[in-house]
């Protein structure tokens, strides 16, 4: 099986279609960071708490220990899910920068961009970490806080 690669970079179109911009993605970011959510949707959906229902399944013991924290010793896919999305950031900025770049936005623009988005993501953070508490919780130890400071 062969696997074709292409960068998100804005390419021109033929001369007839002057002016267009035209991109492609990169097909192995975008299963990953599906694969990041899901995970991330796996601890709302709480699934390690079907392994209660049916304890002697070996298939949700094992989606129940990667779904959840391991309490000191070892890792399991839930605790590398902000690993996974610094790497992601890392992977995709240079092909965003060129994309935005190619479309004639300035570094200003872009950054300011940036740091709205992580504003967004920390507030999203401290919101949702509060919802159970009678005040607003301000930390900084969930993925979407660490993401948005990162």
């Amino acid at each position: 099986m062969t696997t074709v690669v292409t960068s998100t970079v804005p390419s021109r179109a033929p001369a007839s279609d002057a002016g267009v911009l035209s991109t492609t993605r990169i097909t192995s970011i975008d299963a990953f960071r599906g694969f990041v959510m899901f995970l991330m949707l796996a601890e709302a959906m709480r699934l390690w708490t079907l392994h209660d229902a049916f304890p002697a399944s070996r298939f949700w013991a094992v989606v129940a220990y990667n779904t959840t924290h391991v309490p000191w010793q070892g890792c399991s896919l839930h605790d590398l899910i902000q690993p996974a999305f610094s790497f992601l950031v890392g992977a995709a900025l240079p092909f965003s920068i060129a994309a935005r770049s190619a479309r004639g936005q300035r570094f200003a623009r872009m950054l300011a961009h940036a740091s709205w988005r992580s504003v967004v993501l920390i507030l999203l953070g401290i919101f949702l970490r509060s919802l159970e508490s009678p005040r607003t919780y301000w930390t900084f130890e969930d993925t979407l806080t660490q993401i948005g400071l990162g």
